[in-house]
């Protein structure tokens, strides 16, 4: 059983994807612009290569990508550019859905949703000579993270609405069983936890055990559809700044989790599926911002490490790598880093998935000294081609327990040299 955590990310290219973005600008501005656009798909095709098809002739230049359950193509002529990508089919009109397409509409800034014949489908067109490759990128990045959302989503909604073509990939029936269990239990357990908690006084605690639940199931789970849409809305009401005190903001989570149990085993399964994917739904960031929330959040550990909740204080040191994961696109060595904190936390989840280094046993409440200094030094020895000055000093590591050794460990990762 194999299973791959997190979402795509490539918003670090390699150098010879930044090669291609030069070269593609440059005979853009010479008006080549086939040999630009043709350029432009190696820019954005993944490592593996298979996400991206393309044809050319005399007169066009055509080419199409896989973004999750969705499939782009995109026609270039010697006057225009043009992309689709088809959401469903509908079997008559209905004023519901279109109007939810129109209110869709006014959330896009290149692309749009159209009715085309009995399909609907997102569109984005512009004269050749002004779809210079950045707005081309962003163009594409927004119709195809668009598309591969909202076909689920409408789908659930409208039952006038029937699927295309979907791209997804079945995983095995093992790893689905695993990740609905674990999204069961993970969400039971918070709740009954939190059932236990003085709500008023432990108002911030119940966000940590909610907001780190809502990364561990998008991170190690990684749900598409329905699921996903719950939790993009429960991080959005929770950090929306209004008049809402935490105490209610944590209510409307633990409905919203609830929510989600009260679904069936078939519909919640509907979730777990593999994609291919071109565009990510992260941003990239550089150190700094990961070393804010190290800092930010390292803080508020020792009043429950002292008041003898040292759960919470471990949920806590998950939310770090959890709030990184779920909306930063992190450079390598730090992303990579970063992966050494679920396995130190949650043992039992890596151990059923399959994997053979377990860095915690929980059984003799030990960690893994020689696998975990094993493990930092292989990332940081891949890493050092890109970053010369890259070191991690394992020695200042604290291995006595798992809250000093995360609390010494992500010390360690905020002052790394990635110039």
């Amino acid at each position: 059983m194999q299973i791959t955590y997190g979402r795509y990310t490539e918003c670090f290219k390699q150098k010879v994807q930044l090669d291609y973005w030069g070269e593609c600008v440059d005979l853009f501005e010479q008006k080549k612009y086939f040999d630009c656009f043709k350029i432009f798909t190696k820019y954005i095709s993944n490592q593996s290569g298979d996400n991206i098809n393309l044809t050319e002739s005399d007169n066009s230049l055509k080419f199409d990508f896989i973004q999750g359950s969705k499939k782009v193509n995109v026609i270039i002529s010697d006057k225009k550019v043009s992309a689709e990508a088809v959401i469903a089919e509908c079997e008559k009109l209905s004023i519901p859905f279109m109007r939810r397409l129109l209110e869709l509409n006014y959330t896009l800034y290149y692309s749009r949703f159209t009715l085309k014949e009995n399909y609907i489908a997102i569109k984005f067109d512009s004269s050749i000579s002004d779809c210079f490759p950045g707005k081309l990128y962003y163009a594409l990045k927004e119709l195809s993270i668009k598309a591969d959302k909202q076909d689920d989503l409408l789908l659930g909604e409208f039952s006038v609405l029937k699927p295309v073509d979907s791209l997804i990939i079945p995983f095995d029936d093992k790893i689905k069983k695993l990740k609905l269990n674990f999204l069961r239990k993970w969400i039971n357990e918070t709740l009954d936890k939190i059932s236990g908690l003085n709500e008023n006084n432990y108002d911030g605690g119940i966000s940590y055990l909610l907001l780190s639940l809502l990364y561990r199931v998008d991170y190690l789970l990684t749900p598409e559809g329905s699921i996903v849409d719950e939790m993009e809305k429960i991080s959005m009401e929770y950090f929306t700044k209004d008049d809402k005190k935490h105490v209610e903001k944590n209510s409307n989570m633990k409905d919203k989790f609830a929510k989600i149990l009260t679904k069936t085993d078939d519909e919640l399964l509907k979730s777990f599926y593999k994609t291919n994917t071109t565009f990510s739904i992260l941003n990239p960031v550089f150190l700094q911002p990961v070393a804010d929330v190290i800092v930010n959040n390292l803080k508020n550990i020792g009043w429950y490490v002292d008041n003898k909740h040292e759960d919470i204080a471990l949920r806590i040191l998950e939310y770090v790598a959890g709030f990184c994961f779920y909306n930063y696109g992190m450079q390598t060595p730090v992303h990579r880093l970063l992966q050494v904190v679920y396995p130190v936390i949650l043992p039992e989840f890596f151990k059923e998935a399959g994997d053979s280094e377990i860095l915690f046993d929980e059984e003799r409440n030990k960690l893994n000294i020689p696998a975990i200094k094993s493990k930092i030094e292989l990332i940081v020895s891949a890493g050092v081609g890109q970053f010369p000055e890259l070191k991690y000093n394992t020695d200042n590591l604290k291995f006595d327990s798992r809250i000093n050794f995360l609390i010494s460990f992500y010390n360690e990762l905020k002052t790394l040299k990635l110039n």
